[in-house]
């Protein structure tokens, strides 16, 4: 069976409210699970801590990582992430404030499938979803036309 979790990695309760209620809105019915700092979300993808007992060989379908974390940045996240083959190849779409942190985390040559300006929108969500390849696993139908269809 194929986990289609997307894990919400966001220190600030008023985004992860705000992105639960858009996600509900538009009809996304993938399991939201959302932690609020990097070592929580390291601990729920390695199956450590409180999440020991998660089977870790289904895992998200999505990460949606922010940049600015308690405990342990976005960033540093994203490099256990792409260092570790068990998730290696996780989706990770990154959400930052500015032009900078893009260059940043570019930098570091740590492949992030996307990046979602925040505060952002459905339509650029379901944008990047597209660019990561992952809108047959988040939609059940079309919500807006395809460009150049």
């Amino acid at each position: 069976m194929e986990e289609r979790t997307i894990l919400l990695v966001e220190d600030n309760s008023d985004d992860i409210a705000l992105i639960r209620r858009m996600f509900e809105r538009h009809n996304i019915m993938n399991d939201l699970t959302a932690v609020t700092d990097g070592a929580e979300a390291l601990d729920y993808l390695f199956g450590k801590g409180s999440y020991k007992d998660r089977n870790i060989r289904f895992q998200p379908v999505l990460v949606l990582l922010d940049l600015h974390l308690p405990k342990m940045d976005g960033l540093e996240v994203l490099q256990q992430i792409r260092s570790a083959s068990e998730t290696r190849e996780l989706t990770v779409i990154m959400m930052n404030d500015s032009e900078e942190e893009i260059k940043t985390v570019k930098g570091y040559g740590l492949q992030v499938k996307a990046f979602l300006h925040k505060p952002f929108s459905f339509p650029e969500f379901v944008k990047a979803a597209r660019d990561a390849g992952l809108r047959w696993m988040l939609f059940s139908e079309p919500l807006f036309p395809e460009e150049g269809d």
